[in-house]
């Protein structure tokens, strides 16, 4: 199988090279585990490899994302120019509808009141995907993250969006992989969410000793023998790195 590395020490061997073509993957987490370096780190590599991204920005801009990828010395302004990386901004959407509001009724709006048009992202989605798709270039598609729009959308619309998503990745033979943080949506979300997913990659945060440490574990995965093991995750500005050896408690 031509897997799709994700260029992160220890975690391509334990995918036994990568993740599988065609699919799509949900990385879940503790908030600050690391979900989002790792999302970084797979562009970062990937478009390296001469693979294509799509990049839903959905918990921060993407301005702040090419900052932070920066701050990593990932510059990625090359990439953007020749569109082999191609941001879908939602979260300054969502910014924009609150100003909107707030300029009409002069008072301030809270979040939860907006809505997302999940077909206009679809369609702006689609139609860099169909270009990809017909230049036979390969396709990553990294949705960070799903938990604003759980949060301010309504569940069924998210879930739908997804399932499209997960369409889509068979349709254009890509692989998508979309972040959800655990442990704020409650138990129904997160269990539909991973029912959705091909493959579920999880990552939590525990302190010990006074000190932040983190490790991953692949729960589910198609088409791949793994072990559900939990393994230390270590994280610098240079990337991520996974150890190989797993822990034996939590």
């Amino acid at each position: 199988m031509d897997r799709v590395p994700t260029g992160i020490d220890g975690l391509d061997n334990l995918l036994k090279g990568g993740l599988p073509p065609s699919t799509a993957i949900g990385l879940v987490g503790d908030v600050n585990s690391g979900k989002e370096m790792i999302c970084n780190h797979v562009t970062w590599s990937l478009l390296n490899k001469g693979y294509y991204v799509l990049y839903f920005a959905v918990d921060k801009s993407a301005e702040d994302i090419r900052d932070d990828m920066y701050q990593s010395n990932w510059n990625i302004e090359d990439f953007e120019k020749e569109d082999k990386l191609h941001f879908i901004d939602v979260f300054s959407r969502g910014q924009e509808i609150i100003e909107e509001k707030m300029y009409e009724s002069g008072e301030l709006v809270e979040p939860e009141k907006i809505s997302f048009n999940f077909k206009e992202m679809i369609a702006e989605g689609r139609k860099y995907a169909i270009k990809m798709a017909l230049r036979r270039r390969k396709l990553v598609v990294i949705y960070y993250s799903m938990s604003p729009l759980f949060t301010v959308s309504n569940h069924r619309d998210v879930l739908r969006f997804l399932q499209y998503a997960k369409y889509a990745t068979r349709i254009s033979k890509a692989v998508g992989i979309a972040a959800l943080h655990l442990g704020i949506h409650g138990t129904n979300i997160e269990t539909a969410f991973q029912q959705l997913a091909d493959g579920i990659i999880e990552v939590r945060r525990k302190t010990l000793n006074g000190y932040a440490a983190r490790f991953i574990r692949i729960s589910k995965m198609a088409r791949t023998n793994f072990s559900e093991n939990y393994y230390p995750l270590e994280i610098s500005k240079d990337g991520i790195l996974v150890h190989t050896i797993p822990v034996t408690s939590m």
